[in-house]
């Protein structure tokens, strides 16, 4: 599968290059508002403000997973309210 070859499990040697999709997704309609593509070495909170300079409506709630937990986006969520 996909996760032994990126994280070279059993020995494999694997020279793919992974790369990441940040997505925002409105809740109530289930539509992606906004999206960032990076290499998979890049930290995911950089992408946070990129993501919301793309929302143009407000937002009400801001739910991510522990990479997102990180003072700079937590700065970026008070910036926009």
């Amino acid at each position: 599968a996909w996760s032994r070859a990126k994280y070279r499990a059993n020995g494999a040697h694997c020279n793919t290059k992974w790369r990441k999709l940040h997505i925002a997704i409105d809740v109530q309609t289930g539509l992606i508002i906004a999206a960032d593509y990076s290499e998979a070495t890049r930290n995911d909170c950089q992408h946070l403000p990129t993501l919301f300079d793309q929302i143009d409506s407000p937002i009400e709630a801001v739910a991510a997973d522990m990479a997102y937990d990180k003072g700079r986006c937590r700065e970026a969520i008070h910036r926009r309210g």
